[in-house]
């Protein structure tokens, strides 16, 4: 009912967007009194759901339908309940503030910083931690793809094309298992990962077809190499 006299009123050429939601009510309960004369007049029964019900009181009282059907309607302003302050509801005393030990919500306090505690980190993750971050410059900024997930870019019929710029065997020969890090150069193709996604690869079925197989990403989110727009995959196909 909110939709049909929503569109009603535009159709109407009424534009309320700037005005008031008394003014928009008023809008819509005339264009849907319009509606209502235009298909059964006093044969018509209103339905209305939410907000959609308080525009079909409205209008029922311009225009006197055959039926009313309300679901959860919202009421109107002189009958709905006024807003209370946040308040500790009467329950039985098996379950009551004596077992709570307090009556009132207690004040909001802003969390404190967490101190570090000695011997969380190993001293030798610290080590290497550290090394790293200075041969690369320093603790590298997070890249631009850390901001969200991205999904959907790209499409079976419009998929992104990458180049394999690394195919490396992590078992030996002869074993029952071919286990290899591949990694993928998206050259100037935007594909921002984060850890944890997977991607489709598009493979041919040797029929002439295709399918799709789901990989897990093996790299960070800024690749395998910071400054270069690739990631990697780790591959397991038992032999």
């Amino acid at each position: 009912m909110y939709g049909l006299a929503h569109q009603a009123a535009l159709d109407a050429g009424m534009d309320y967007t700037h005005g008031r939601f008394e003014c928009c009510s008023a809008l819509k309960t005339e264009a849907l009194k319009a509606v209502i004369a235009r298909h059964g007049g006093e044969n018509a029964v209103l339905v209305g759901h939410g907000m959609g019900g308080l525009l079909a009181m409205k209008a029922a009282e311009r225009q006197r339908p055959a039926g009313l059907v309300l679901l959860s309607p919202e009421p109107p302003h002189d009958l709905r309940t006024p807003a209370r302050p946040h308040e500790l509801r009467e329950i039985p005393e098996a379950y009551g503030k004596a077992r709570l030990g307090w009556d009132t919500l207690p004040a909001a306090e802003a969390p404190a910083a967490a101190a570090p505690v000695a011997g969380d980190i190993p001293e030798e993750v610290l080590r290497l931690t550290a090394a790293a971050a200075q041969a690369q410059g320093g603790n590298a900024p997070p890249p631009w793809s850390a901001a969200h997930p991205y999904v959907g870019l790209y499409t079976l019929s419009r998929p992104a094309t990458a180049t394999c710029a690394g195919n490396f065997r992590l078992t030996a020969e002869g074993t029952g298992s071919d286990i290899r890090h591949i990694v993928l150069d998206f050259g100037n193709t935007a594909f921002p990962v984060l850890e944890g996604q997977t991607l489709a690869v598009i493979v041919p079925n040797g029929a002439g077809g295709k399918h799709v197989r789901m990989y897990s990403i093996a790299s960070p989110r800024n690749g395998e190499r910071p400054g270069y727009n690739n990631l990697s995959l780790t591959v397991k196909r038992v032999t």
